[in-house]
């Protein structure tokens, strides 16, 4: 074989030759992969040179002393290379005009967001956003700079922006903001701070190439009214305003804009005029979310990607005798812990209007650890160890480069194909590091509340391990050969645990019509099995009413020995057999984006040491078989 050297030329990008060995490895690139770490945490820092370089901007500390930074790939994303800039004139992350020879960036004149220090310009305006034009994009080059400010007659408002996208159709750029109102008090008065707190959804458009701007709020805002019995919430639920949206422009001109909320999915906006006004906005059933940031992305095909956390948290405790919380965390005004941010999802969409994959693009490394609340805090960088707030890039041969996640110990780079998404299988035997495909970790009693401003962590619980790999038992077996170590699902007691109900949640690609195979041996109590549309917390006392269906697998209906057993659904209708013959059959309502989730959790009442051993989970979607 002759190897020779390529190149290729990326829509955000320039071209960028690659050595042989370098095209190799991103050729083998398909499922999610980490390359890197950013500096800073996820949001709209990601950007590509006209000479195709790729970066992403942020802060990193030396000695005590904070700089401005930014890492770099010359090759895709798969090496990176930091560099530290203390030059004035570093223009920042910027998005290439697709109608014109020029780029287009934000800054934010004062404030922990601001970065660069533009000549010539001044402003005592603390709100003010700067419109950055640059003719030859990202770097230490001239620029033009244009400012506009969100404020109306009865608010002013805070600001963090989100770059800008173009709207080709009418030569229009428009920006998203996520607005707060700002307190009329100090802000070291926290508890009249938080009480008073509000968030909006605010929307920025230019029709003359980024000279002038015109701001709005996006009305009407939405709140979540109370606690969610139907989810077993016990005390109220964080509540936080419509926020955080993220917009793209569908083929017709029609502008989709997604948000976060508290309402347990996220909701839509719809503008026919470019953003200049909405429409009320409507639940998207397909992605379920609490209090996380959705992200919307065009593929270099036209094709577009949904990214989001689609998670549902452990219900809410009664907060209202613990001690040491403030007024606004036992109401829920405040998030009293986040136990939905270990996994990312993304699917994939021709219309805007029909999705598939589901997948897991990302599962927070660190989701098992004893000390999740202190890990990896600094004073000067984030303390949430989520996997939500993303941005992403189109690069050569259809790959997309994402940066995801906030604290350093969570927050990645990693480089995909999105035709990984459309598979419609998934095996997972339990070797070669299978624990990390899954999620198993239980919940350590930690202290609850928005410690936003403590060292020992934003919204957080402690966490340890659940199921287990353990040496397979019957290594004399027909398939000793095969297998070496089994998942053991089990219950041992632990006061320290906020449950102690082991569980195991594995991800598939979602199917509207599928089975799932499961080899595995009940020893001891047996387990729940459900199929869900969404990841659930493996110890969650409440996945009854979480799941599409669930239903109580042991001994009695498996009998003694490795045993296999299938679950298939399709027409309203979940099958179980086992050994091939069908054993018990179950009425559901299926959602028509399908099942995504298989989640497995202990039935046992006590402890229940052997549990039960599982060597096999296998998914076919009906259309592969």
């Amino acid at each position: 074989m002759i190897m020779r050297e390529a190149s290729a030329k990326a829509p955000a990008t320039g071209e960028v030759a690659l050595s042989a060995g370098d095209r190799l490895r991103y050729e083998a690139v398909f499922a999610p992969t980490p390359v890197g770490v950013p500096p800073t945490y996820a949001h709209r820092a990601l950007t590509a040179t006209a000479s195709g370089e790729v970066r992403h901007y942020g802060w990193t500390s030396v000695t005590g002393v904070r700089h401005r930074s930014y890492v770099r790939s010359d090759n895709f994303g798969l090496d990176w290379k930091l560099e530290l800039t203390d030059d004035p004139g570093e223009l920042g992350p910027m998005v290439k005009c697709p109608w014109a020879d020029y780029w287009l960036g934000f800054e934010h004149s004062t404030g922990p967001d601001a970065g660069i220090v533009l000549p010539g310009w001044s402003s005592k305006n603390e709100n003010e956003i700067v419109a950055v034009r640059s003719r030859s994009g990202p770097g230490t080059r001239g620029c033009e700079t244009f400012s506009f400010v969100f404020e109306d007659a009865t608010r002013r408002f805070g600001c963090q922006m989100r770059n800008p996208i173009p709207l080709p159709s009418r030569r229009r750029w428009l920006a998203v903001a996520n607005l707060y109102a700002k307190c009329p008090g100090p802000r070291e008065d926290l508890q009249r701070w938080m009480k008073e707190f509000q968030l909006f959804v605010g929307v920025a458009y230019s029709d003359d190439d980024g000279r002038t701007w015109t701001t709005k709020t996006v009305e009407p805002n939405l709140r979540l009214p109370g606690i969610l019995r139907d989810m077993g919430d016990q005390g109220p639920r964080a509540e936080n305003f419509v926020c955080e949206g993220s917009a793209i422009e569908l083929g017709d001109g029609t502008v989709l804009m997604a948000v976060r909320t508290s309402l347990g999915h996220h909701w839509l906006y719809r503008s026919a005029d470019g953003g200049e006004t909405w429409s009320r906005p409507e639940k998207m059933p397909m992605f379920h979310s609490v209090g996380t940031m959705p992200l919307f992305h065009r593929l270099a095909d036209g094709r577009l990607l949904f990214i989001w956390n689609n998670t549902e948290p452990m219900p809410e405790l009664d907060l209202a005798t613990e001690p040491g919380l403030f007024d606004h965390e036992r109401t829920g005004l405040a998030e009293d812990v986040f136990t939905n941010r270990d996994v990312l999802h993304a699917a994939i969409s021709d219309d805007g209007q029909t999705w598939r994959g589901f997948r897991e693009l990302y599962l927070n490394p660190v989701r098992e650890r004893a000390d999740f609340r202190s890990l990896g805090n600094a004073p000067d960088d984030e303390a949430d160890k989520s996997v939500h707030q993303t941005q992403a890039l189109n690069l050569p041969d259809g790959k997309v480069l994402l940066a995801l996640g906030q604290n350093p110990c969570a927050r990645r780079i990693i480089l995909f194909d999105p035709g990984w998404l459309l598979e419609t299988s998934r095996r997972e035997e339990f070797r070669r590091e299978a624990l990390a495909r899954l999620s198993t970790h239980l919940y350590v009693k930690s202290i609850s509340g928005c410690r936003v401003f403590a060292w020992s962590g934003h919204c957080a619980w402690n966490r340890t391990f659940g199921a287990l790999l353990v040496p397979d038992p019957d290594p004399e077996g027909p398939e000793a050969h095969e297998w070496r170590e089994s998942l053991q699902l089990c219950r041992i007691h632990d006061p320290r645990l906020f449950n102690d109900r082991q569980g195991v949640v594995w991800n598939f690609p979602a199917a509207a019509r599928g089975r799932v195979e499961i080899v595995c041996t009940a020893k001891g109590a047996g387990f729940l099995l459900s199929l869900c549309d969404r990841w659930v917390n493996p110890s969650d006392p409440c996945i009854g009413l979480k799941s599409i269906v669930m239903t109580k697998i042991d001994s009695t209906l498996l009998g003694t020995g490795w045993r296999r057993l299938m679950a298939s659904w399709g027409d309203g209708v979940v099958t179980l057999a086992v050994d091939g013959n069908d054993v018990r059959a179950l009425t559901c309502e299926i959602p028509p984006w399908g099942l995504s989730y298989l989640h497995l959790q202990t039935a046992a009442e006590k402890e229940d040491f052997e549990g039960t051993l599982f060597r096999l989970f296998d998914m076919r979607a009906a259309d592969d078989e």
